[in-house]
Order: structure tokens, then sequence, then C-alpha cells
């Protein structure tokens, strides 16, 4: 069923077998996963059903690292979390992305991609995709307009389109109607209170915003808060630990990743824009393993990762008029203008416009003649940095909680990787008569800088898995490292990003989690799932 927090009695004590605090797309799996058990399963959201501006406000924070969005904005807090703007977007980590690569610190995940092969069948029906199938030869002509490149150099990666998929709305009638589940609305878990030894948990602390408070006694937690609230709760929760909890030898909240974004070059093109339309489209494609919706992308082939020392790292394709400074800072300048208001740094727009009047007049010509280019962006792994990370700041919000201190970092690995593939892309290009590729200037820079970025609210890394408690927070199966019945689930357990978005693989891991704890539960409660 499910109940609002202010159903219960203040001060109530409410009793689970498991309790799952945050309904994202992690939450909502494994209590969909575990439904019509015979354990009792509670699964608490900060939200309702709908936004809500206060709850929302929660997520406000300090931003002191790379240039990030306000963090109020980078999540949804309310039932279905992040995935009630989610435009379903999905494709698997690639079996180089679980390896320990000696080029790549602190990568490696106990985890290989065949572990989690079954859970990403199941996870493709949760996010209402095609079949999970993302090897382009075995799709054959249903993808025409493949480029074919030099396949020791580049390949073609696939993602595919979901509905996209609400979980909110499309699993509400499920968990609303299981026996055994509660969904317990606008409840904020303030606090993880463990035993003596720091061992066990022995409740929760829960407080509403308006003043309403409770306490959950389970079995089992499992925090799903997401990639930076997760390591908030753990750090927050410094009763018995006064460091946090899991953080024994401070890792809950380090290794933040991101996936950093930014378009970097243009290409005139040889060919008709729309010979490349299953690069910048949602491709409709049926072939012997069945229909999916698609998108292709280039991306680096493992070999040259091993050869080069890269990161993981895809191209994004479009299409537009010119990528010329001169040009930027006109449209920039006019789409100000037309919405009535003065440009703040016009006196740089005119000097730069003036210092690139050919690029300028080039891309005004182009927009004349509706003559597009192809744009280039990248989107690449981010290098483990265990500088680039989540801390508690001082300021507390409306529950008494301090709010997080977010401190991004990238790596020159990480900009290399984006530049080589960029000429990768480039040079493929131009050997297949497709056009001729101009880089930003900025790409070219060795150094750490990035111009126009763009980020892709992608919160991973900050709760790192790995077998040895000195290198991550939980082990194997999620579970926190010396506390017997705390797990946490979601991208923050990720020891390396992948270049993929990370939903499909968030899903696929609350799956496999929820296969864990259904033998566990059996276990601990005696018997199978009638013990």
């Amino acid at each position: 069923m499910i109940r609002d927090f202010h159903e219960h009695a203040d001060g109530a004590t409410i009793e689970a077998d498991l309790c799952i605090v945050g309904a994202g797309a992690a939450g909502i799996t494994l209590a969909h996963e575990l439904r019509n058990s015979r354990r009792r399963v509670l699964l608490v959201e900060s939200g309702g059903l709908d936004a809500d501006a206060a709850t929302q406000e929660l997520y406000a924070g300090e931003n002191v690292g790379m240039p990030y969005p306000p963090l109020d904005t980078a999540r949804l807090r309310f039932f279905g979390g992040t995935t009630n703007h989610w435009d379903g977007h999905c494709a698997p980590l690639d079996a180089i992305d679980f390896e320990k690569r000696r080029w790549v610190p602190h990568s490696g995940w106990p985890l290989t991609r065949a572990d989690l092969a079954p859970a990403y069948e199941r996870a493709q029906v949760m996010c209402e995709l095609g079949p999970c199938e993302y090897r382009p030869e075995r799709w054959g002509d249903a993808l025409p307009g493949l480029i074919d490149f030099e396949s020791r150099r580049l390949v073609n990666r696939l993602w595919q389109f979901g509905p996209p998929t609400r979980f909110g709305r499309h699993y509400r009638d499920a968990l609303n109607d299981a026996a055994n589940v509660e969904v317990l609305l606008n409840a904020n878990v303030v606090e993880i209170v463990v035993n003596d030894e720091a061992t066990a948990v022995r409740k929760l602390r829960l407080r509403s915003l308006e003043g309403r408070s409770g306490a959950i006694r389970p079995r089992t937690v499992v925090v799903a808060c997401g990639g930076i609230e997760n390591a908030r709760l753990l750090l927050a929760s410094d009763r018995v630990m006064k460091n946090g909890l899991g953080n024994a030898n401070d890792l809950v909240g380090r290794f933040f990743q991101e996936h950093p974004h930014a378009i970097f070059a243009f290409a005139v093109p040889a060919v008709p824009i729309d010979r490349l339309g299953v690069y910048y489209g949602n491709f409709a494609a049926r072939g012997e393993a069945g229909a999916a919706v698609f998108q292709a992308k280039p991306g680096l082939s493992e070999d040259i990762q091993r050869r080069e020392g890269l990161l993981n790292c895809c191209i994004d394709v479009g299409w537009g008029y010119q990528r010329s400074p001169g040009y930027l800072k006109f449209r920039a300048v006019a789409k100000s203008l037309a919405q009535g208001r003065m440009p703040r740094d016009l006196g740089h727009a005119v000097l730069t416009m003036a210092g690139d009047l050919g690029g300028l007049a080039e891309g005004l010509y182009r927009r004349a003649r509706d003559q597009n280019v192809f744009w280039f962006a990248c989107s690449v792994e981010q290098a483990p940095n265990p500088d680039s990370r989540v801390t508690l700041a001082a300021e507390r919000d409306a529950l008494g909680l301090p709010r997080v201190r977010l401190d991004w970092r990238l790596s020159p690995l990480d900009k290399i990787t984006a530049r080589r593939a960029c000429r990768l892309v480039g040079e493929e290009f131009a050997r297949l008569g497709l056009g001729r590729m101009r880089l930003d200037d900025w790409l070219l820079a060795d150094d750490t800088t990035w111009q126009d970025m763009d980020v892709r609210y992608h919160h991973m890394g900050t709760t790192r898995m790995s077998d040895d408690p000195k290198r991550g927070v939980v082990d194997r199966h999620c579970r926190v490292h010396g506390i017997d019945n705390l797990y946490v689930a979601g991208s923050s357990v990720f020891p390396t990003s992948g270049y993929a978005n990370p939903t499909l693989t968030i899903v696929a891991m609350a799956v496999r989690l929820a296969d864990h704890l259904t033998d566990r539960l059996a276990d601990r409660l005696g018997g199978g799932n009638g013990g």
C-alpha cells in the first residue's frame, strides 16, 4: 500500500524486514522485485507523489570545485526520483569498464560484465526496452547508415530508448497492490542508528518537514538515495562512528564521478545530413533479435584504449550552422536581446566577434542558406579521483541535516581521452569522405580546462564497491563493510563510470541485490519464501 507518514502516529515505531530508503530507480526496482514475498518491505520516500518545492530544497548544497549546476536542480525528490524527467536513454557498461586497468588508477570492479549479464536482461524489461542486444552486427541491415570505421580505432556504440519509463507512475499500482509492501511518503530518514560496536543497524530516525517524528526498526536496510545523498546520509550518521558509517578508511564521499560533456568540433559535411540520421535521431529498428529504438555513437575500441592508455569514451553527433567563436557569441547576444535583456559580457562578446569576423560571416551565411554543419561532443568516462568528493557543509537544512559540499575535480586523462577520441573521429570522417572536422582551440590546449562544460547529472562513485575495505565502502553484494545489515544501492557503488548513462546499470545492480537479499532474508527468518 502507499501511505503518507502523517497517517502514522507521531513518534510511532514501524517494524520492517527490509527498509529501502529512497524511491528512485534503484529503490523502486528493489521493492518491485521483492513484492509478494512474505517479507515485509518498507519503501521510504522523502517526497510525495508529485514535486514539492520545500522537499526539493533539501537537495541544496555548496559547489566548490569544477563549475556545476545548483545541486537542488540535479535530482528530483519525489516518488520515482529522477526517472520523472529521464529521457529513457540506456546502454550497458562494456566488459573493459569492469577491469582493473593499469593505466586507470583505482579502477576495477569485484564483478565482471558476465556476472551482471542476467541482471541486465531483467533490467531491460524494467526499463521497457527492446532485446538486451547492443552489438550492431546482430541487427544487420536493420540499422542502415552505420559508418564503417577502422575497427581497431573506433566502433559503433548503440543506445536504446525506452518510452521513457517513469518508475513512480509505471510501478505505482504494482507496489500499492502488493500485500507485503508499504510505500511511506513524505518521510525523511535523518539518521541511521547503529549499535555501540557499529556492526549492525538498530533503527532509522524519521522526520517530516512539518515536524513529525518517528522511527523504523528494520532487520535490513538499503540506502538508495542517489549518488550524492547516499554519501551524505552515511557521513551524517556519526553518533557512534565520528567520521560517519562505512567511513573507517575515509572513502565515503570520495571518487565522485560525472560524465563530462562538451561540444568541441564541427565539420562541413560532404554528404547529406540525413546520411548520418542513425547517429543523431531515435531510429526504430527490427531485426532477428526483435525490435528496439536506437541511437548510434562512435566510440573508442577496447584495442585503442589498451594500446594508448585511454579511458572509455563515445562521441555525440548532431548538426547546426557553425561552431566558430565569433558566430557562437553572436548567437548568444542575439538570444539575450530577443529575450529583452542586455548581455552581461557585451564588451567581451563584441571583441570576440571582431576577432573572428571570418567565422561570424561564415556562420551567418550558412544560417541564411540553411546549410548545416555536423557538430561533435564527447561523453567521456571520468578517471576515478579520490580528491573529487562529497563532504558535509557547515550549513544545515530544514530537517537539521548538514548540507552537501561538492568538490568535483577532473584529471588530465579525462581531457586527453576526449581530445584523442575527437581526432580519431575527424580522421575517420576525412578518410571516408564524410566531411572535414575543425577542433575548438580549448580542446587542443595541453591543460585540464574545459570550455562550455555540460554535465549529465550522473552522480557516481561516492560509496564505491570493493572486496577490500581499504579500497571500497561496500562489498560485491553492496553491503557496507563491517555493518552486517546495511546495504547501498545505486550508482554511488560504481568504482568506475564507463561512458554509458548509468540508469540501466543502476537497475541491473538493484535486481542483483534483490536476489541476494531474498536469499539472505530467507536465511535470517528461516526457510524459503514460506519461512
